[in-house]
C-alpha cells in the first residue's frame, strides 16, 4: 500500500465520519444450509497440485507489494513499476529453473494458476516470459539454446513473444515479417516489409524485454519455407536502447491491463546469426540446403505454434480465478446487503431472494465446471506434450487441441458473463473501483479474443469433429476417446427421446450427448446442402458456421461434464454430504446448459413442453437449495483476502466499514479543489 494511502487510512480511522458496530450478517449466513465439511470440499477443489499451494501462499504473503495493494490512482508507468516490483519480490521466494520445470512441470502450472488468481496483469507479465518465450526456446530450440533458457529463468534476460502483427492475428501462416538467409555469412536478415507487418501487441516489448522469439517467413533464395521462430536480441544491455535496425514503440493505453507494456517492433534489415534460428524441427546445412523432420509446411507451422498451448491454458486458468474472486465478493455481499422483507421493520439479505440465487448460483456451478476444465488440462498436458515431442502428428495431439480450444471458449465466456452478473448483483457498490469487479471484468475481457479468438477456436474444434466423423462414416473407427459418444446413425438420433427420469445426473448427461449428436448431424447436413450452392469449400465452411459453432461448444460442455462427474463420484463413499452438494452443482450446470438450448431441443422434437417445464422448475429448485449453502461453499474455496482485494468480499464480513474507510482514505474525499475555479465561473454572475 502506498505511504500516502496508509497515512490517509490512519487519519480516517481517527477522524472518520462513519462508525459501525460489528456486522454479524455474514456469520449468520454461514450457519444456514446443510452442514458439510468445508475442508473436504477445499481438498476436492484443489486436489491436483495441492502440495504446491502452501509454498505459493507463503511466497505471495511474504511480498508487501502484493499484500498491501492500495487504491490510489496510478499512471501507466506507476502500474508498470509496481508490477516489476511484485515480480522481483516473488522471484526471491520461489525457485524457478529449467531443471525445476523438467523435474516437476505441475509445480509451474500451479504457479501460473495461483498467479492468475492474484492478478491477471502479474501473471501475463511473467507468463509471457516463462510460458511463451521460454517455452518456445524449450520446444523449438536445441542444446545451444539451453543457456538462454537458464538466463531467462534467472531473470538475467526478459523475453517476449513476437507472433501477432498489426495486419493479422489468427492467420499466422501469412505473417509478413521475413527472414532471408545469407549463405555467405550464415546470417538472417529480419525485415518488416510493410506497416501491416509490424509486430503488434507484443507483451513486454515496449519497455521490459531485451529478447524476443520472433516468427517470420524463412526464405532461402526465392523459396519460402514458411513460418519459423528466431530468438533475437532487442536491446543493448547497457543503456537498454533498441539495437540498430530495430524500432520499438508502445501500443498505448488499453481498456485495462495497462501494467503490461504491449509494444510494436519494426525490423529494418536487421542481421542476426544462424544460431538465432530455433532449429529443433528445421535446419539449414553448411552447404545451404533446408532440411526438416516435418515435410509439410502446414504441419511445421503447427509445431511452431505448439508453444501457444501454455498461453491458451492460462486463459482457462485465469477464467477460474477471475470468476472465483468475483463470486467471492458477490455471494458474501449478497449475504450482508439487506433490502426489503415480509416484515416492513426487518430487511432480509438479498441472497434470500430466489431471483438473486438464480442470478448467482448458475455461475457458481460454472466455476466448479471451470475447476474440472483446469484439471483436464493439468492431467493431460504433460503426457500430450511427451507424445507430441515423440511424434508431432499423433492424433492425441490433434484431439487435445480440439478439446482445449472448446474449453478455452466456454470458460472465458462463462467467466465474463459471471463477473458481469456479480457486478450487477452488487449494485452501485459493485461499480466502485474498491469492489474490484469493474477491474476484473475489463481485465478478463481480453481472454475472449487473445490466445486464439473464440470464434476461430470453435471452428477448429468443429473441424476436428467433422473430419473424424467423415472418416468414421467411411468405415474407420473413431481413434480418440472424446468422440466415442457420437452416434453416426442420423435416423437413430432423430428418433431419440430423453430418459424417463430426466433429472438424474446420468439422464441429464445423456441429454447433453444427444445435443452433441443433434448438432453433428445438423452440421453434416448443412455442409452437404451448402456444397451444392458454392464452388469452393471455403464458402461452404463459412456459411455453415452458425451450427458448427454450436457443435464446438456442446462438445466442450460434454467433455467437461464427463470428467467432472468422474471426479465428484470419487467422494460418494468418502463424504456423502460433500458428494451430494457437488452432485447438485453438477446437475445445476447441466440443467442450465440444456435450458440454453431448449429451443433447439423443442423444435427437433427431443423435448416435450412438459419436459422443458420440468427442467425450468428444477433449475429454480437447485438454485434455491444451493443458495442456502452458497456462503459456506465460497468460504471453502475462496482465495485469501489480499488475493482478491475487494472490500465487498473480505471474509470478516465488515464490507461497509472497509468500503467507507477506503473512501475516506482517498486524498480527494474531503479536499478536492481541482474543479473549484471552473465551478466559480459557472455559478458566479
Amino acid at each position: 500500500m502506498e505511504g500516502s494511502t496508509r497515512l490517509s487510512m490512519i487519519k480516517s480511522h481517527l477522524l472518520g465520519n462513519f462508525t459501525f458496530d460489528y456486522d454479524p450478517s455474514l456469520d449468520e449466513y454461514r450457519k444456514r444450509g446443510k452442514n458439510f465439511n468445508t475442508n473436504t470440499l477445499k481438498n476436492y477443489y484443489y486436489e491436483i497440485g495441492f502440495q504446491h499451494y502452501d509454498e505459493l501462499i507463503s511466497a505471495f504473503s511474504a511480498c508487501p507489494s502484493m499484500t498491501e495493494r492500495g487504491f490510489s490512482a496510478q499512471t501507466k508507468d506507476e502500474k508498470r513499476r509496481l508490477l516489476m516490483l511484485q515480480i522481483q519480490e516473488v522471484s526471491q521466494h520461489l525457485k524457478i529453473s529449467r531443471d525445476e520445470f523438467l523435474k516437476d512441470p505441475l509445480r509451474n502450472l500451479i504457479f501460473g494458476i495461483y498467479g492468475l488468481n492474484f492478478d491477471m496483469s502479474f501473471c501475463i507479465k511473467i507468463g509471457v516470459h516463462l510460458a511463451l518465450y521460454i517455452d518456445s526456446l524449450m520446444n523449438l530450440g536445441t542444446e545451444k539454446h539451453y543457456n538462454l533458457i537458464d538466463r531467462g529463468n534467472s531473470l538475467k534476460d526478459i523475453g517476449c513473444f513476437g507472433l501477432t502483427e498489426l495486419g493479422r492475428g489468427s492467420n499466422v501462416a501469412l505473417c509478413g515479417t521475413t527472414a532471408h538467409y545469407i549463405h555467405e555469412t550464415r546470417e538472417f536478415i529480419i525485415n518488416t516489409p510493410n506497416s501491416l507487418s509490424a509486430k503488434w501487441w507484443i507483451g513486454g516489448a515496449a519497455q521490459t524485454s531485451n529478447k524476443s522469439v520472433i516468427f517470420a517467413q524463412l526464405y532461402i533464395g526465392k523459396v519460402n519455407y514458411g513460418v519459423h521462430g528466431f530468438v533475437i536480441d532487442l536491446r543493448d544491455k547497457i543503456k537498454f536502447n533498441p539495437l540498430p535496425g530495430i524500432i520499438i514503440g508502445d501500443c498505448g493505453s488499453k481498456s485495462e491491463n495497462d501494467a503490461i507494456d504491449n509494444g510494436f517492433i519494426i525490423f529494418k534489415e536487421h542481421k542476426v546469426p544462424y544460431d538465432a534460428l530455433l532449429d529443433k524441427v528445421s535446419q539449414i546445412t553448411p552447404d545451404g540446403k533446408y532440411v526438416s523432420s516435418i515435410k509439410k509446411k502446414e504441419k511445421r507451422l503447427g509445431k511452431m505454434l505448439s508453444c501457444l498451448i501454455r498461453g491458451r491454458t492460462a486463459c482457462v486458468n485465469s477464467s477460474e480465478g477471475n470468476l472465483k474472486n468475483a463470486l467471492t465478493s458477490a455471494v458474501r455481499w449478497a449475504a450482508i446487503r439487506k433490502q426489503f422483507g415480509p416484515n416492513p421493520n426487518k430487511e432480509v439479505p438479498i441472497l434470500d431472494y430466489l431471483l438473486t440465487r438464480t442470478r448467482l448460483l448458475p455461475h457458481l456451478a460454472n466455476l466448479f465446471a471451470n475447476c474440472a476444465a483446469n484439471e483436464i488440462i493439468l492431467t493431460r498436458y504433460q503426457n500430450i506434450k511427451n507424445l507430441m515431442e515423440a511424434d508431432f502428428e499423433r492424433v492425441e495431439g490433434t484431439e487435445f487441441h480440439a478439446v482445449l480450444s472448446s474449453i478455452k471458449v466456454l470458460t472465458t465466456e462463462w467467466a465474463f458473463e459471471g463477473i458481469h452478473q456479480c457486478r450487477k448483483v452488487c449494485g452501485g457498490l459493485g461499480y466502485s473501483k474498491f469492489s474490484k469487479l469493474g477491474e476484473l471484468l475489463s481485465k478478463h475481457d481480453i481472454n475472449l479474443t487473445w490466445e486464439g479468438d473464440n470464434n476461430i477456436l470453435l471452428q477448429q474444434t468443429a473441424s476436428f469433429i467433422v473430419k473424424q466423423s467423415m472418416k468414421a462414416l467411411q468405415g474407420k473407427p473413431f481413434e480418440v476417446k472424446s468422440l466415442k459418444s457420437l452416434n453416426l446413425n442420423r435416423e437413430s438420433v432423430q428418433s431419440s427421446r430423453p430418459p424417463t427420469f430426466i433429472l438424474s445426473p446420468n439422464s441429464l448427461l445423456a441429454c447433453i450427448e444427444h445435443l452433441l449428436n443433434m448438432y453433428l448431424h445438423k452440421s453434416l447436413l448443412h455442409l452437404q446442402q451448402n456444397s451444392t450452392k458454392f464452388e469452393n469449400y471455403f464458402d461452404v465452411w463459412n456459411v455453415s458456421q452458425p451450427v458448427l459453432q454450436s457443435l464446438g461448444r456442446v462438445f466442450g460442455i460434454l467433455e467437461i461434464a464427463k470428467y467432472w462427474q468422474g471426479r465428484y463420484e470419487s467422494l460418494r463413499q468418502k463424504d456423502s454430504e460433500v458428494f451430494k452438494l457437488l452432485e447438485k452443482l453438477f446437475c445445476l450446470f447441466l440443467v442450465d446448459k440444456l435450458l440454453i438450448y431448449r429451443g433447439e431441443l423443442l423444435s427437433e422434437g427431443y423435448f416435450s413442453a412438459a419436459e422443458a417445464k420440468i427442467l425450468e422448475d428444477e433449475f429454480e429448485n437447485l438454485c434455491n437449495d444451493l443458495g442456502e449453502s452458497a456462503v459456506m461453499i465460497i468460504d471453502a474455496i475462496a482465495n485469501q483476502d489480499f488475493m482478491h482485494g475487494s472490500c465487498l468480499g473480505y471474509s470478516d464480513g465488515q464490507a461497509y466499514k472497509r468500503y467507507t474507510d477506503l473512501i475516506e482514505a482517498q486524498p480527494e474525499c474531503y479536499n478536492d479543489t481541482s474543479s473549484l475555479e471552473a465551478i466559480k465561473k459557472l455559478i458566479t454572475p
